[in-house]
């Protein structure tokens, strides 16, 4: 029952970041090209910003949805009552953002056409860290760590 709670709230959170991120790209798009918002209600806290701030928005929406979801994956596995499922997590999440940091940089130093490339790459890693992916496998494989033999007793 648990569990199933826990998914519907991934799915949920999920539906939510789902529904920003479209909306917000819309009204990005419509502050870019000077055309009527639709989404004016929606975002009438950003009204004033100019489009480069709008856009530089979305890193820190971002990072907001990344540390959601890891969050919700940590109590998730605290409240199922599979603590050593955490460590993997975190460990999943530093490789996850450490990369997008490392190919960012990388990509901005470099200033290429591998750019779009990089920019590309990112999305679908931050895409896989905004969702419950890591909880779902981590979850899926905690079973297939052999038990150790010196906790295996002998009859």
């Amino acid at each position: 029952m648990r569990f199933l709670v826990i998914l519907i709230v991934f799915l949920c959170l999920g539906f939510i970041r789902m529904f920003w991120f479209e909306h917000y790209n819309v009204y990005l798009y419509q502050t870019f090209y000077n055309k009527p918002r639709w989404d004016e209600q929606l975002f009438w806290m950003f009204k004033s910003y100019s489009y480069t701030t709008l856009y530089y928005f979305k890193f820190v929406f971002t990072i907001f949805f990344v540390a959601i979801f890891y969050c919700l994956s940590y109590l998730s596995f605290k409240w199922l009552g599979a603590a050593s499922e955490r460590k993997p997590l975190q460990y999943t999440y530093t490789i996850l953002i450490g990369t997008a940091l490392v190919l960012g940089s990388l990509s901005w130093i470099e200033n290429t056409r591998l750019q779009q490339i990089v920019y590309s790459i990112n999305l679908w890693l931050m895409g896989i860290a905004e969702s419950p992916l890591p909880f779902l496998l981590l979850w899926a494989s905690r079973n297939l760590n052999p038990i150790p033999k010196s906790s295996v007793k002998n009859p």
